[in-house]
Formats: C-alpha cells, structure tokens, sequence
C-alpha cells in the first residue's frame, strides 16, 4: 500500500494541511542561501513547507531578519 504524507504549513501562525490540487512551495536553508521551489515531495528532511505566497513572505522575512542580525554581530 502507498504511504500518504501528510503536509501542514510551517509558516509561523499558519499550520494549513495541504489538500490535493493546493499548489505548496518547499523552503530550503543552507549556508545563508534560501531557495524555493514547488511541493512535490519533501527532497529533503529539513525542507519547510508552505502554502502559498503570503506564508511564504513571512518564511522569507523572518530568514532575513535571522541573517541581518548575524551579519550585525561581524
């Protein structure tokens, strides 16, 4: 039998589940680089998940702000 997942938002106050015709973006961090691209399966374990565009701005905006404040401290 197929395995289903199951995807909730993960940006910040949101937690929507993913229906079957939603179109989700999935997030990646790594060394300062920020990358996005559409769901369609998680390619990596620590991929964020979100359901659009306005979620996807806030995902965006706490990253920036994560990355200024370190760039203060150098």
């Amino acid at each position: 039998m197929p395995r289903i997942e199951t995807f909730v938002c993960d940006a910040p106050g949101c937690g929507k589940q993913k229906g079957e015709t939603n179109r989700w973006w999935q997030i990646f961090e790594a060394g300062g680089v920020w990358e996005i691209r559409p769901l369609e399966k998680r390619l990596q374990p620590d991929a964020k998940v979100v359901c659009g565009q306005e979620c996807a701005q806030k995902m965006l905006a706490r990253f920036l702000s994560r990355e200024g404040k370190e760039n203060e401290r150098t």
